[in-house]
């Protein structure tokens, strides 16, 4: 029995048995992109993202766009398959256009107004053409946060594309090449001897030695590299 676990367990971990797409941190990834509900790293459960309600604005947007090309929108947004080229679209729906009138506010200093040289003009892209759209049923026809549009018009006026920048903080624990082929170069010094009732070829260290020896002996060796 006890065989029989150890072979169920190898065939388990061996090398290229696991498919990536079942990773937890990709499966989060396409749900955030495809708008679906999934569990994230603290084991919550986050809900399917959909459209938001009508603005309600004097544009009166969700009657010039109906539910069904909403819908349709919403669904050729949600079909790209990363972050980015999502980004990259709803850029591409983004321009500045300068303001054509500045109105002093009664009672304040013209040199207290605020500078607003341009103002954002955002677009909603269908079969039918393109129409202009506030900035809230830009959002919620998206299925977007205000957050993410802020981000974007940033960008868009430092002329800038969009890039993910998720998962690509180096880790706190990452250390440099160098220093991990001198772990490696260490552990290597010691001699090591065969097993030889084994099944497999198994070379094992002396008993006399122990992480806590082999780790002074690694800082005795190499203090430039500092704590470890």
């Amino acid at each position: 029995m006890a065989d029989e676990g150890i072979e169920q367990y190898s065939n388990k971990r061996k090398k290229g048995s696991t498919n990536p797409s079942e990773y937890k941190r990709n499966v989060v990834k396409k749900a955030r992109v495809k708008g679906a509900a999934y569990v994230n790293w603290k084991n919550q459960q986050q809900p399917e993202i959909s459209q938001g309600a009508d603005c309600k604005c004097k544009r009166r947007c969700y009657d010039l766009i109906n539910e069904e090309v909403r819908n349709m929108i919403y669904a050729k947004f949600r079909s790209f398959e990363t972050k980015n080229e999502q980004d990259s679209y709803l850029q591409s729906l983004i321009s500045v256009t300068p303001v054509k009138q500045r109105r002093r506010r009664k009672d304040q200093d013209e040199s207290k107004q605020p500078d607003r040289g341009a103002i954002d003009v955002y677009e909603i892209s269908s079969v039918s053409g393109k129409y202009q759209v506030c900035k809230k049923a830009f959002a919620n026809i998206h299925g977007v946060s205000y957050e993410r549009i802020r981000r974007l018009n940033l960008l868009l006026s430092l002329g800038k594309p969009p890039q993910d920048q998720r998962g690509k903080n180096k880790s706190g624990n990452a250390k440099p090449g160098h220093f991990i082929d001198s772990i490696k170069q260490h552990i290597s010094s010691f001699p090591s001897k065969v097993a030889h009732y084994s099944k497999n070829e198994t070379n094992y260290l002396s008993e006399k030695l122990n992480l806590l020896i082999m780790y002074n002996l690694f800082k005795e060796k190499h203090p430039e590299l500092g704590q470890v």
